[in-house]
């Protein structure tokens, strides 16, 4: 079944938000041509593993309250860049460069992509501050979310040569 009439079938309810993740995520993004055996769903019910057919469905708990209002397409996004360094066969780089693709593509806001990732890990802030302002944002909402990052944090990915504000932004 596609991840769509798996959703459909699990989560009935809109407070029962739930998105693919994982290497299913970045399938749907264009980051990796690899098919997953198991998709996973991020969602706040509880955990638990689901089969149905030959297919395997993981839900993982996670709190995403702040998400309720975010597109497919923006879960997708923040999804991604919270597990960058998972993406099969890309470097950092490539990884980068196809999210950055697909937000122009897609017609992504840049200023509800700041905001949903007020809520996220730090190492997510920052490259979503990195991508939105070298994509050329300048609202106010960047300064705050360039606030709320620690000033003696540094984000490792390896070799950055893709993001222009990756130093900026405590990207190394």
């Amino acid at each position: 079944p596609s991840t769509d009439d798996v959703l459909s079938k699990l989560f009935h309810d809109t407070k029962d938000l739930a998105s693919v993740s994982g290497t299913a995520a970045f399938h749907q993004l264009g980051l990796t041509n690899q098919v997953p055996s198991q998709v996973v769903f991020i969602s706040p019910k509880r955990s638990r593993t689901l089969h149905i057919g030959n297919a395997t469905i993981k839900i993982k708990h996670q709190l995403c309250d702040h998400l309720s209002t975010a597109s497919k397409n923006e879960l997708l996004i923040l999804d991604a860049l919270k597990n960058i360094k998972r993406i099969p066969d890309k470097t950092f780089d490539e990884s980068i460069d196809g999210i950055i693709k697909f937000i122009v593509d897609s017609d992504i806001s840049l200023k509800h992509l700041i905001r949903f990732s007020m809520h996220e890990p730090p190492r997510v802030r920052a490259l979503v501050g990195a991508l939105a302002s070298d994509l050329g944002y300048k609202g106010k909402d960047l300064l705050v979310l360039k606030q709320s990052i620690n000033s003696l944090s540094k984000f490792k990915f390896g070799a950055v040569k893709r993001l222009r504000y990756a130093k900026e932004w405590q990207i190394g």
